[in-house]
């Protein structure tokens, strides 16, 4: 505890105190953006964040900024992540992929969700749990998908699972 310098960077993921984690080490990256790089569009939830600009160029300097920031503070970004695009292409923020008009899953969310979906059919049938837990998992779930254009898929789910 007493040694930061000889331990592992980053901030430890999945357990509850992540919020809490992201929150304490970022607060110092929303003030940096907001009053040093004067972004007016910047949005952060927990360890992820977006950027809008009209100015490409713009962009790639406060991209610049932001991991010389990270740095002091033991942090860095991913690179594949670390990008700059056209709003026009899709942005990828918490599980959704956001286009200008509409909104849809990522990918690897709904993998995510089937796989776990037929994990929990598996442990239904074979009664290491019952509905009640699997329809809060499907409702929880749900509650993060009605975020983008799902209500075809939840209505597919749901009558699958006889939750209509």
């Amino acid at each position: 505890m007493f040694t930061p310098w000889e331990r592992r960077k980053g901030i430890p993921i999945g357990n509850l105190t992540s919020q809490f984690f992201a929150n304490i080490y970022l607060n110092g990256l929303d003030h940096f953006v907001k009053e040093n790089l004067l972004c007016p569009c910047y949005i952060r939830y927990c360890d992820d964040f977006v950027l809008f600009s009209d100015d490409k160029t713009q962009l790639n300097s406060w991209r610049k900024a932001i991991m010389e920031y990270l740095q002091t503070i033991r942090l860095k970004m991913h690179q594949n992540k670390a990008q700059v695009v056209p709003v026009e292409n899709g942005v990828t923020f918490l599980g959704l992929r956001i286009f200008p008009a509409y909104r849809r899953l990522a990918k690897n969310n709904l993998v995510t969700a089937r796989r776990r979906f037929k994990r929990l059919k598996k442990t239904l049938l074979h009664g290491e749990t019952d509905l009640a837990k699997c329809r809060n998992s499907i409702m929880a779930w749900f509650g993060h998908a009605q975020w983008a254009n799902t209500y075809l898929l939840r209505q597919k789910i749901a009558a699958e699972w006889g939750l209509v």
